[in-house]
């Protein structure tokens, strides 16, 4: 299951899912919405390829290998976002479907990604990973559920969880 998935069935009302977390934009009528969290991303490289890859084009960054999630992925709407706004996409895709995954085929010189700022800058501490330029997209972190179910006592419930925990939390990632 994926955060599209999640929100594909929270549209569709069925009835197999409550709430939610959400990357992305939310456009459905019968959707709402909490924002959480702002993320920022960055595109990474593995630091085996050396401090080089730093100043490099886009054209020869899009023309390495790329590790990219599944098609049904707000991350993956990410970085096809970035490949359309700049004019070219990577020929060669490697797809995995988990963050810690993505980040872990960086590391192990299989490819560019695009990745969780706060993971990126991880990485790059560890001296595992370097940072490509300072392109920065940036998505959103939503709780979700349905409109109809907002005086449900369950999702009553969750907001005031919700509200209680993240009241503390940083705007941005």
């Amino acid at each position: 299951r994926n955060s599209e998935d999640d929100l594909r069935r929270l549209q569709e009302q069925v009835g197999e899912l409550d709430a939610a977390f959400y990357y992305g934009s939310i456009g459905h009528p019968d959707v709402a919405s909490v924002p959480l969290l702002d993320f920022g991303w960055r595109v990474v490289l593995p630091a085996a390829w050396g401090d080089r890859v730093k100043h490099l084009s886009w054209d020869e960054i899009v023309a390495m290998p790329w590790i990219v999630a599944p098609p049904v992925s707000t991350l993956r709407v990410l970085a096809d976002d970035l490949f359309r706004a700049r004019g070219k996409a990577p020929e060669t895709r490697v797809e995995a479907d988990n963050e810690a995954v993505i980040r872990s085929l960086v590391v192990a010189g299989a490819g560019v990604a695009l990745i969780r700022e706060d993971l990126a800058r991880e990485a790059v501490a560890a001296g595992e990973a370097v940072l490509w330029s300072n392109v920065r997209p940036e998505t959103t972190l939503h709780f979700l559920y349905q409109k109809q179910r907002e005086n449900d006592p369950e999702i009553r419930a969750l907001l005031d969880v919700l509200h209680h925990v993240w009241s503390s939390a940083p705007a941005t990632l």
